[in-house]
């Protein structure tokens, strides 16, 4: 097996379980920072924003990268006495299919994570009182 194609393997599935989280930073970072700039305020909002810009890529790379499912490309099963699989162009491109979908299910579930919580809070500031509604009535 060449080098090459390994490294070949790991830059694709790398760029594929990157994509999701760059995609959701590049284009839905400043709707989801505006939303809740209403809610908390712009210096919490700054910080906030750095950190769920990392949780976003952390997820997305750690979602779509599975070294367990790209060893087998390299070292043979050793309990199932299964053969090395093959590594062409089919291959690497399902890995790196299989990384975008398990990064995007990742990034999800952050998103969704960052939801729920964003609304509980939200819930306890107007129980608290310390949110008022932005509705003016006529």
């Amino acid at each position: 097996m060449d080098n090459f194609e390994i490294i070949w393997l790991f830059f694709w599935v790398v760029l594929a379980a990157l994509t999701p989280g760059i995609v959701v930073l590049l284009f839905l970072r400043n709707s989801l920072m505006k939303s809740y700039e209403d809610i908390f305020g712009q210096k919490v909002i700054e910080s906030w924003q750095k950190i769920i810009s990392a949780v976003i890529v952390i997820a997305s790379l750690s979602g779509g990268l599975s070294l367990y499912q790209l060893e087998r490309y390299i070292f043979p099963a050793e309990l199932a006495n299964q053969p090395l699989r093959k590594l062409n162009g089919d291959s690497i491109t399902f890995e790196a299919v299989r990384a975008l979908l398990d990064s995007a299910n990742a990034v999800i579930h952050v998103l969704l994570v960052l939801l729920i919580t964003s609304v509980i809070v939200l819930l306890i500031l107007k129980v608290k009182g310390l949110v008022t509604s932005n509705k003016t009535d006529n």
